[in-house]
């Protein structure tokens, strides 16, 4: 097995260099000088990942074409990959998907949008990546698409490893069958520096008002066990340290659902998925639109309160409700109860699910 990546840096720990070969994807600019700020579509999202520049499209399809002929793979499993997919399509490999919905839409001869009352101009950014994409595979000498049902992978190949709660194409496939979320089942235990009133998990990305939250948690008397990057570490103040917790490794989070009112995120699908599972309430500080779109729905569907990271100001009055509006617990356990008759065993099932579609 060969394994195509932008990020080779982490590979290492999931596939062993000895037993697997890798190689460096194409990356494209992703500096758009026209950026969209909140896209409506697999389209949209590609416009900002640097689809908007013909000769970087036209590029990245050739170094892509370039690694097929180099692996000569049988089979293609992508996620996003919509250069990757094309180029496979093109030179007829067999192609898979697996993506938790943000960028696995329907596949359809026009966009679907994640938006059920949106609607599309008639001259759309779809049109124009849609044209990048057919141009660089005519250069490469491919075959091209007519429509985006041609370039992108078919419903019946395609694996959601999500819920349809998290799904922000749900309305577009009411039909769909979700695969289910699978978790890392090791962790360290974790661990607070003292017995404080009230105890809470985060897994958080560095953000500008990270003190302030650190604030709240400590005037409100809540003691955080903290994971995530080295910069959120450095990123700690002092004068929290009896607050705030460094856990040293990743958290089992099994090990917190008994002790916390709630845990606090940047409503990442898969932290926010694991915390639904155990039915732990949830504090979301989205940094990104894919995060919003999770957060939106912990909103709507009375999984926990959503706070704008940029207004500091609101986090204690979330931290005060979510200790004591036991209604958040209460729909968690419904979501838990529910994510559970979808697939008792999510792994296994997406196992059976490559087996069935990887017979030649």
């Amino acid at each position: 097995m060969t394994i195509i990546s932008r990020d080779l840096q982490h590979l290492p720990k999931l596939f062993p260099c000895q037993r697997y070969r890798w190689l460096a994807a194409p990356v494209l600019s992703g500096r758009t000088s026209r950026p969209i700020a909140a896209p409506r579509n697999i389209a949209e999202i590609a416009w900002n990942l640097g689809y908007d520049c013909c000769d970087g499209v036209i590029a990245a399809v050739r170094i892509w074409k370039e690694l097929f002929e180099h692996c000569r793979p049988d089979l293609v499993v992508t996620d996003f990959g919509l250069a990757g997919a094309a180029v496979a399509r093109g030179m007829q490999i067999r192609c898979l998907r697996i993506g938790t919905g943000y960028t696995c839409p329907p596949a359809s001869n026009i966009l679907v949008s994640m938006s059920r009352d949106d609607e599309l101009p008639p001259r759309s950014i779809g049109d124009q990546v849609l044209e990048h994409l057919n141009l660089a595979l005519r250069v490469a000498n491919l075959v091209d698409g007519n429509n985006w049902a041609d370039l992108i992978v078919d419903d019946e190949s395609t694996l959601l490893a999500t819920t349809s709660s998290l799904d922000p194409y749900r309305h577009a496939r009411p039909q769909a069958r979700y695969n289910g979320v699978w978790f890392a089942t090791s962790g360290q235990l974790a661990r607070w520096q003292n017995a404080a009133e009230h105890l809470t998990f985060g897994y958080l990305k560095p953000f500008r008002h990270f003190a302030a939250l650190c604030d709240s948690l400590q005037r409100m008397s809540v003691c955080m066990a903290l994971f995530g990057d080295a910069a959120l570490q450095q990123s700690i103040p002092q004068r929290y340290s009896s607050h705030v917790s460094w856990q040293s490794s990743p958290v089992d989070m099994r090990t917190i659902q008994s002790q916390c009112r709630f845990a606090i995120c940047n409503a990442n699908h898969g932290t926010t998925a694991r915390l639904l599972s155990l039915g732990i309430p949830i504090l979301a500080i989205p940094l990104y639109f894919e995060q919003s779109l999770t957060a939106q729905q912990i909103h709507e569907r009375g999984w926990g309160i959503t706070c704008d990271p940029n207004q500091p100001a609101h986090f204690a009055t979330a931290i005060e409700v979510l200790l004591h509006d036991g209604k958040f617990a209460a729909q968690c356990a419904i979501e838990a109860d529910r994510m559970m008759e979808i697939s008792r065993d999510p792994l296994k099932r997406a196992c059976d699910w490559f087996d069935r579609h990887t017979l030649f």
